[in-house]
């Protein structure tokens, strides 16, 4: 077993003796924890200090030393896992012993290792020796020839704020007070897997422009699948659709293609579809570089404070050469994509002859179309519509000064009331990488308002990351998927 007399710091900087960390002391022996008379007295005249931490701490060692003093043996256990730790009082001694000669007594400090010698001397099967945060403590008791340890750092209390920290802690109080008055707005983004990011990586794919034996070879193909030839069908006379329901029948002439028809496809519609594919082929890494010139995140905004935000401005700029694309709904958007499908001219249809429906009186009544109906499809009814303009919606964000028609560097939004702890506003920013070799930009969101003590803002930085592409292995691919006439 251990024996150490404490110091009076233990009370009085460090946490309650029995959420102590005991095995960083000892991990196989117990513990027994002396509290000495100078202690208790140094105790009993700490909680007289009026109302600071070391008086508070005073009061509650205090109570803690009255219930050791009012069980049966005076000790009291405080650690029950390894190690076994109890906390007791010496016996009484007679501190005017050769062994303390060297001491004053008049100290404190002195009195305690007093104690700790006499005790050590009548027990000499003990380890015996001081547990102190205390340097002067710890000299002497190493002078003296008595084992002594260092409480660990993690069992103190934090340090007591004095008056400079008690005066930041109540500015800081000031502001949070102060700030309530105000909306406290936030700016996040998001990639479009809807993750949050803080910069944003773009790869663009480049294709260099199919050389001129490339293109040939791609025509070559593209004719060889699709050969221009005209087989006339043979010509069969008529056939009969037997009569169903109120179809009493009706007569089908089967039409040769003409001379014409036939010089025109050799001559002029299959011609066209050969320049068509040049045409196609010459430009197809521009069409192909258009893809992964642009990409899409997001900017969210938010007011978790306790006011809306007044006549809210909220400005997107680009920088480094990139710009804004046009912005657009879901259904727009479709629309741009079907565009820009990069699809071959389709192959022209060979002169196949046709057939020549008769019809007679009753098919032709029943398909007739009512003067209605052609007004309907000749007139724009909407046209007709009186367009009445909805007044803003003061919590709504509306373009600054206008939607944009065409790319810029620079999109604006305005609000006349944000309001506070509702659901965020997302901003979708469509991205795009005109110029060539851009390799650093950024997008720049900056929110403004009338009782925003100041500005707001969020920089992502844009990279952009150049792969090399095979143009022509893309065209033969597209070829391998045209279907034959």
């Amino acid at each position: 077993m251990k024996v150490f007399f404490i110091d009076t710091n233990i009370f009085i900087q460090c946490n309650d003796l029995a959420s102590l960390s005991w095995e960083r002391i000892s991990k196989d022996d117990d513990l027994l924890i002396l509290i000495s008379r100078p202690v208790l007295e140094e105790i009993d005249r700490f909680k007289s200090d009026g109302n600071s931490r070391r008086a508070k701490r005073a009061r509650k060692a205090s109570s803690f030393l009255k219930q050791i003093i009012s069980t049966s043996d005076s000790k009291m256990i405080v650690h029950k896992s390894a190690p076994h730790v109890e906390v007791s009082f010496p016996p009484l001694n007679n501190l005017q012993s050769n062994k303390c000669a060297n001491l004053d007594l008049s100290r404190n400090d002195d009195r305690i290792i007093c104690e700790t010698l006499l005790y050590a001397a009548d027990n000499p099967d003990k380890k015996v020796g001081i547990l102190a945060h205390d340097t002067n403590l710890m000299l002497t008791a190493k002078n003296c020839g008595l084992i002594y340890c260092d409480i660990p750092d993690d069992w103190l209390l934090p340090p007591e704020p004095d008056a400079r920290d008690k005066k930041i802690a109540e500015l800081e109080n000031r502001i949070k007070d102060f700030e309530k008055a105000y909306p406290q707005i936030d700016i996040l983004s998001e990639d479009e897997n809807q993750q949050p990011i803080t910069s944003l990586t773009i790869n663009i794919i480049n294709y260099d422009p199919l050389s001129p034996e490339e293109l040939n070879k791609l025509i070559s193909k593209a004719q060889y699948k699709n050969p221009v030839e005209i087989k006339l069908k043979p010509l069969i006379s008529t056939k009969h659709i037997p009569t169903t329901g109120l179809n009493i029948g009706t007569n089908m002439s089967y039409i040769s293609p003409t001379e014409d028809e036939m010089r025109e496809y050799r001559e002029k519609i299959y011609p066209k579809w050969i320049h068509d594919l040049k045409e196609f082929f010459s430009t197809l890494h521009e069409k192909l570089e258009y893809a992964y010139q642009h990409a899409i995140f997001y900017f969210i905004l938010e007011n978790s404070g306790n006011v809306p935000a007044e006549n809210l401005i909220i400005e997107f700029n680009c920088e480094g050469g990139l710009m804004f694309g046009i912005s657009m709904s879901a259904e727009q958007e479709g629309e741009l994509k079907k565009k820009h499908e990069i699809k071959l001219p389709k192959p022209p249809s060979r002169p196949q002859g046709r057939w020549d429906q008769r019809l007679n009186a009753l098919d032709a009544l029943r398909g007739r179309i009512s003067p209605m109906d052609h007004y309907i499809r000749n007139n724009n009814l909407a046209s007709l519509l009186v367009n009445h303009s909805k007044p803003r919606d003061r919590n709504s964000f509306y373009w600054k000064p206008h939607e944009p028609s065409t790319i810029s560097k620079t999109w604006a939004f305005e609000c006349q009331e944000f309001r506070h702890q509702v659901d965020s506003e997302v901003f979708k920013m469509p991205i795009l990488v005109l110029e060539k070799n851009i390799t650093k930009g950024a997008v720049k969101c900056v929110v403004t308002a009338k009782n925003l003590p100041k500005p707001v803002q969020l920089i992502i930085p844009i990279k952009a990351e150049y792969i090399k592409g095979d143009t022509y292995q893309e065209a033969d691919r597209l070829l391998d998927n045209l279907k034959q006439t």
